[in-house]
C-alpha cells in the first residue's frame, strides 16, 4: 500500500507540472458552464425583448384596408403600414424581407363578398426566412378571421356553438422541468463526457507513453513496486483526473444557475423553476453514479491506449479517434423518442447520456438506472483487468 501511496504521489506531482492537463482539468470544466449560462440567458433575454420591441412593417396592396382587420391591427402591438403598393408594379416585391416584413393584398370588393355570404382571398407575399415576422402576420390574420366568422354567423343568427359541436380541453401534464429539461438534459451528459474524457486522456498519454519517451518507465520498473502497484498509482492519477473535470463541471453547473438568479428572472418561471429543480442533491447523487465507473473505464482504456504507444505523439494520433467513437452515443439523447429500456440500459455511454438526460427531465425509471449503473461498474472492472494486463507486459511497458 506505501508502494501505491508513493507512487500515486510522485505521478500526480508529475500531472500537476503539465499545463495542458491543468487546463483540461480543471479551468476547462469550471469556466465552460458560467459561459454557456451566461450566454444562454442573456440570449433568451435578448431575443424576448426584441420580439416585443420589434415593428412590423406591413405592405398593403391599393387602398382597401378592412376595418376588422385595422381593428385588429391596433392590438397587436406595433406596426407600421404602407399603404397603396400598386398591383400592377412588382417593385415591392424586392422590399420584403428588407424594408416591409410581409405585403397583403385585400381584393377591392371583399366588403360586398362577405356580406353576401360569399368568400373572399387575401393574398400574403414574406419570405419563409422571417419566421417571426410571418408568424406574426399569421396570427393577425387568425385574430381578423375570427372576427369576420362572428360576424357572419350574427348575420344568420346562429350561434358560434353550432359550428363548433366539440371542444377540446388540452391539458399538458409535462412539467416545466420535463419540457425544458428534455433538451437542456440532452446537451449537459454530453459536456460531461469531454470533460470525463479530457480529464483522464491528458494523465494517460502522459504516464504511459509520455513517460516510455522520456526513459523513466524503466527506473521505475527497478523500484521495490510491483507492477500492480505501479498500475494502481497510475491509474489512482489518471481516474481522479477525470472525476475532478466531472465533478468540477457538474459543481460549475449548480454554481452558475445558483449564481444567475438574477438573469432567470427576467426570463419565464418556469425555465428559473426548471433549472434550479436540476442541481438538487438527490439530482447531483444520481449524476455521480453513473460518472463514477464511467470514469474508471475511460482511466483503463485510455492507459491501455498509452502503455501501447510508443511516443506522446503515437498516442495521441490512437486516442483522438476513440474520442469521436465516444462522444457519438452522447448524440442520440438528441433524437426525440430515444427512452432509457431494460435493454438500452445495458449499453455503454449511451445508457449514460440517456440516463443523465431523464435525471435532469425528472422522468428516470429506476430499474433502468439500476441496470446501466450496474452494467457501467461491470465494464469499468473489465477495463481495469484488460489495463492491467497490458501493464503486467514486458512488450507494453518497455520501449521497443
Amino acid at each position: 500500500m506505501n508502494n501505491i501511496r508513493t507512487i500515486f504521489r510522485k505521478e500526480l506531482k508529475d500531472v500537476l507540472r503539465d499545463r495542458r492537463t491543468v487546463y483540461a482539468m480543471v479551468l476547462a470544466p469550471v469556466l465552460i458552464y458560467p459561459l454557456i449560462i451566461t450566454v444562454m440567458t442573456q440570449v433568451m433575454r435578448m431575443q424576448s425583448e426584441k420580439a416585443q420591441e420589434k415593428v412590423l412593417n406591413l405592405g398593403i396592396v391599393g387602398q382597401t384596408l378592412p376595418p376588422e382587420f385595422a381593428g385588429v391591427l391596433e392590438g397587436f402591438g406595433k406596426n407600421e403600414l404602407v399603404l397603396n403598393l400598386s398591383p400592377d408594379s412588382a417593385q415591392w416585391i424586392d422590399l420584403i424581407g428588407d424594408s416591409l416584413d410581409a405585403v397583403l393584398a385585400f381584393p377591392p370588393n371583399m366588403a360586398g363578398q362577405l356580406s353576401q355570404m360569399g368568400q373572399s382571398a387575401i393574398t400574403v407575399y414574406y419570405r419563409a426566412t422571417e419566421e417571426d415576422a410571418s408568424g406574426r402576420v399569421e396570427g393577425l390574420l387568425a385574430a381578423a378571421q375570427q372576427v369576420w366568422v362572428n360576424q357572419r354567423l350574427q348575420a344568420l343568427q346562429l350561434d358560434p356553438a353550432s359550428i363548433e359541436p366539440v371542444v377540446i380541453h388540452r391539458v399538458d401534464l409535462s412539467s416545466s422541468r420535463e419540457k425544458i429539461g428534455q433538451t437542456l438534459g440532452a446537451m449537459v451528459p454530453y459536456f460531461f463526457m469531454i470533460f470525463c474524457f479530457l480529464g483522464c486522456m491528458y494523465p494517460a498519454i502522459d504516464l504511459g507513453a509520455g513517460e516510455k519517451e522520456r526513459g523513466t518507465m524503466e527506473t521505475l520498473l527497478s523500484s521495490p513496486a510491483s507492477r500492480l502497484d505501479i498500475f494502481l498509482g497510475k491509474f489512482g492519477v489518471v481516474a481522479l483526473g477525470g472525476l475532478t473535470s466531472a465533478m468540477l463541471a457538474l459543481v460549475s453547473l449548480a454554481a452558475s444557475i445558483k449564481f444567475n438568479t438574477q438573469s432567470f428572472g427576467e426570463l419565464p418561471a418556469e425555465f428559473s423553476e426548471s433549472m434550479s429543480s436540476m442541481v438538487q442533491p438527490g439530482t447531483l447523487l444520481m449524476l455521480f453514479l453513473l460518472l463514477l465507473p464511467l470514469t474508471v473505464f475511460f482511466a483503463s482504456a485510455l492507459m491501455t491506449l498509452s502503455i501501447s504507444a510508443q511516443s506522446f505523439k503515437e498516442a495521441q494520433s490512437l486516442i483522438s479517434p476513440v474520442m469521436i467513437l465516444v462522444m457519438l452515443p452522447t448524440l442520440v439523447a438528441f433524437i426525440p423518442g430515444m427512452e432509457l429500456t431494460m435493454a438500452s440500459a445495458w449499453i455503454p455511454i449511451f445508457n449514460v447520456s440517456l440516463a443523465a438526460r431523464d435525471i435532469l427531465a425528472g422522468t428516470l425509471a429506476v430499474g433502468p438506472f439500476v441496470v446501466a449503473v450496474v452494467s457501467l461498474f461491470l465494464l469499468a472492472f473489465l477495463g481495469m483487468m484488460v489495463s492491467l494486463r497490458y501493464y503486467q507486459s514486458e512488450r507494453n511497458v518497455l520501449p521497443s
